[in-house]
């Protein structure tokens, strides 16, 4: 465990009267896996909104490694080391698994969009040494042989794959999950803890998550943060947040 890398503090998020986000404060240390849980509507994916930039927060900050991710536009979030993947895979249907992992590159392309459309050698170089990091990512996720396969013609376990390689090309120092095991097999679901794990090891990334299996969520993380109607509520092992009676109630009833 380090110093905390993401560090989110009063970050409250209103749309009209409907407040989806109260008050929250975060730490994720650097290298570490953290779960975000809670149920329906509790304002996880709203949180991942605030921090990726697709959403601004009504109050409160959000700095990543002391930069303020809120001064910052969208694709300069992205740039500063900010990845994420989402609960349904975002991918063309048509476009190969290798050319949909390349697009995670764009932020870095250091060649300009000309020097590419003319073919220049400078440009030539760049797609040759990002076609490679591709296919050592894909390689990692153990999916190389589909990279020239369409992302429409693979299984739901393989899309998820396929995204999650798309963000490791960004180059990311912060990799947030958005309910990575949904759809998938329980074997699907043991392979997925051992590649999160593995890829922070390897990475040296900084992972959170939002999930709803809690197997997954009680193998991978190191710490738990719960948050019921936009308040996080606990904060903990995985173990000590499931029998806080907060929780408990908000999954089960005020009665259980």
């Amino acid at each position: 465990m380090s110093e905390a890398l993401l560090q989110l503090r009063g970050v409250s998020l209103a749309f009209g009267g409907l407040a989806a986000l109260r008050a929250v404060d975060l730490d994720v240390a650097e290298r570490t896996i953290v779960g975000l849980v809670g149920p329906n509507g509790a304002g996880k994916t709203s949180l991942f909104n605030c921090i990726s930039g697709a959403y601004v927060p009504t109050e409160g900050s959000i700095t990543l490694g002391g930069v303020d991710l809120l001064a910052l536009p969208v694709h300069r979030i992205a740039a500063t080391g900010v990845a994420r993947t989402f609960q349904h895979p975002v991918l063309l249907p048509e476009q190969t698994v290798l050319e949909s992992v390349l697009v995670g590159a764009h932020p870095h392309l250091r060649a300009p969009a000309v020097a590419h459309a003319l073919g220049l050698r400078s440009a030539r170089r760049e797609e040759r040494e990002l076609r490679a990091a591709a296919l050592e990512v894909l390689d990692r996720l153990a999916i190389a042989e589909v990279a020239d396969v369409r992302t429409g013609d693979l299984p739901h376990g393989t899309q998820k794959r396929v995204e999650i390689a798309r963000a490791l090309l960004l180059r990311p120092r912060l990799v947030l999950l958005d309910e990575p095991a949904s759809g998938l097999t329980h074997s699907e679901v043991d392979e997925l803890g051992a590649v999160i794990r593995s890829l922070r090891d390897a990475l040296e990334l900084t992972v959170v998550l939002v999930e709803h299996h809690m197997g997954l969520v009680s193998t991978v993380t190191d710490k738990v943060v719960a948050l019921v109607e936009g308040r996080k509520v606990a904060e903990g092992s995985a173990a000590q947040v499931q029998r806080d009676p907060t929780v408990v109630a908000a999954y089960l009833g005020t009665a259980a």
